[in-house]
């Protein structure tokens, strides 16, 4: 695949420049505890898609974080992120057909406001903006993570009882909904007319920590989106070096989405790496094009996936993915590469 390595070199040192040009001068504005950036670039690579012979592909994402200390338990945050892609599901860029060249497409997907506090044991979290998804325990049966709510979401985490979110908003900006396909918020907000989504999610964990069984963990939820209803459930067992993971998702017309797979800690090889293997049954009627563009597919699929995360000097961090697909029924095979750099400035 052939894309524009000069165009992606600058947007990736000019988002290291505006790291560190923050880092340098957080200390110059008393009242910001934290100031972070985070800069990424994807590369997608298809094969067997035939649709896409002779198109390079990449995903640019720019996010920036400011974060206001109030007090030991009390944050004030705001969150905005700008991303490459028309769709909702859709967070890349075809950048070259052919001989042809394309500008990149970059919009403003999401700005909200956030505080995060504490009232006795119970931590709260609340949103207000063009929010994003929530991911759950593994986000495979759910909305594109790329995707967007924008409304007001609620999380409330109890030790003892575990967590609820509630989120309520609406979804616009999606040609099967509004008519045409919009990801800035900008524009968005002046399409909202009224609420088409809801979630709630509710999530425990039980730490075991026996010789084999580490921790279980299990997530419930309801979704509501633009008059279809879903149940969603997932649970996760961890063990030494192994998890195993099972995800499912149905609508109330009986259409669902079974994952089932195992994770795999590779700490011990390499710092940081891990690895999972999963099958996938999925019947295309849930969700639609909001469902996850790159691994959704009618019938059965094999997915693999590879990661390693690793933190650097001055507080930054780097991680890395490949993942791929397989879809003997469709007779397609994806593979996709993501690289994804942070950078904090922290002053207390």
């Amino acid at each position: 695949m052939i894309f524009s390595k000069n165009i992606v070199l600058l947007l990736v040192a000019s988002s290291l420049s505006f790291a560190n040009t923050l880092s340098g001068n957080a200390h110059a504005v008393d009242i910001v505890s934290e100031v972070r950036v985070d800069t990424g670039v994807r590369v997608e690579v298809f094969e067997n898609a035939k649709e896409m012979e002779g198109r390079g592909r990449v995903k640019f994402v720019f996010s920036g974080n400011v974060g206001l200390k109030l007090s030991e338990d009390t944050l004030v945050q705001f969150v905005t992120s700008m991303s490459t892609g028309e769709t909702f599901n859709g967070s890349f860029s075809t950048v070259e057909e052919g001989d042809v060249l394309r500008p990149f497409e970059v919009h403003q997907r999401r700005a909200f406001a956030e505080v995060h506090t504490k009232l006795a044991q119970t931590r709260v979290q609340a949103q207000l903006g063009a929010l994003g998804i929530e991911s759950g325990l593994d986000n495979k049966t759910g909305l594109d993570r790329a995707g967007w709510v924008d409304g007001g979401r609620v999380i409330v985490d109890h030790p003892e009882y575990g967590e609820i979110s509630v989120t309520v908003g609406a979804i616009v900006g999606v040609k099967s909904i509004t008519g045409e396909d919009d990801p800035s918020f900008i524009t968005r907000w002046e399409k909202l007319e009224t609420i088409n989504y809801v979630e709630i999610e509710m999530s425990k964990e039980a730490v075991i920590d026996s010789e084999v069984l580490k921790k279980i963990s299990a997530e419930l939820g309801y979704e509501h989106l633009e008059g279809e209803n879903y149940i969603k459930a997932a649970a996760r067992a961890d063990f030494n070096a192994i998890s195993v993971i099972l995800e499912g998702l149905v609508d109330f017309h009986g259409a669902k989405k079974i994952v089932f797979g195992y994770g795999f800690n590779l700490n011990d090889v390499v710092a940081g790496l891990n690895a999972g293997v999963f099958y996938e049954y999925y019947e295309p009627t849930l969700h639609g094009e909001l469902s996850s563009g790159i691994y959704n597919a009618e019938g059965v699929s094999w997915l693999a996936e590879l990661g390693l995360k690793r933190k650097l000097k001055g507080g930054a961090m780097i991680k890395a993915s490949v993942k791929g697909r397989f879809a003997p029924i469709a007779q397609d095979f994806m593979v996709r590469a993501d690289l994804t750099l942070y950078f904090r400035a922290k002053r207390k």
